[in-house]
């Protein structure tokens, strides 16, 4: 995967991470292809040369990035489980149900680990996902004490496959890899 991937990945989870409020979601019959032009009558979000629109299919919303230059469709994810992907993977799912022996698994910094499934798809487990079902900790008492000046760590590259957690995000890019 490219750099500049890694980084639109980790923006669009903070897109995907709830349901636009007070931003038009545009409503489509299907997901637009990659590759194709796309320009809905929707305000965007621009994040690193790349416009986001929110769109619903279904019962679904995704974030569809758009080349701000091209205005073609380079990357559609979302976090919605009501999405199944052509292999019947969606968020949530443990990954002990969607890991075999043959899955290849990639580990991304700041991201988590990723598997990319027969249809391109790619199914995202993040650093600290709780297994479905699982409540990820909210008490303010299991957080670490802020600490002052101190510098900034780098960031953790995950141990892939992951031993625990469900997927969190699923993502379609032209990337190839």
């Amino acid at each position: 995967m490219r750099l500049t991937h890694f980084a639109l990945l980790a923006s669009l989870s903070v897109a995907c991470a709830s349901a636009p409020r007070g931003r038009t979601v545009t409503v489509l019959a299907a997901l637009p292809r990659l590759g194709s032009a796309f320009a809905p009558p929707a305000i965007a979000t621009t994040v690193l040369g790349q416009h986001v629109y929110h769109v619903r299919v279904a019962n679904a919303l995704f974030p569809v990035s758009v080349d701000a230059s091209t205005s073609r469709v380079t990357t559609i994810s979302t976090r919605d489980p009501h999405f199944r992907s052509p292999e019947g993977v969606s968020v949530g799912l443990s990954v002990s149900a969607l890991a075999n022996d043959s899955a290849k698994w990639h580990s991304v910094p700041a991201v988590g680990c990723l598997i990319v499934l027969p249809s391109g798809w790619r199914a995202i487990v993040s650093s600290g996902t709780p297994a479905s079902g699982q409540q990820p900790v909210t008490s303010a008492a299991a957080l670490p004490a802020p600490v002052s000046a101190t510098p900034i760590a780098p960031v953790a590259t995950p141990s892939c496959p992951p031993m625990q957690g469900a997927v969190s995000q699923l993502t379609l890019d032209d990337d190839g890899a």
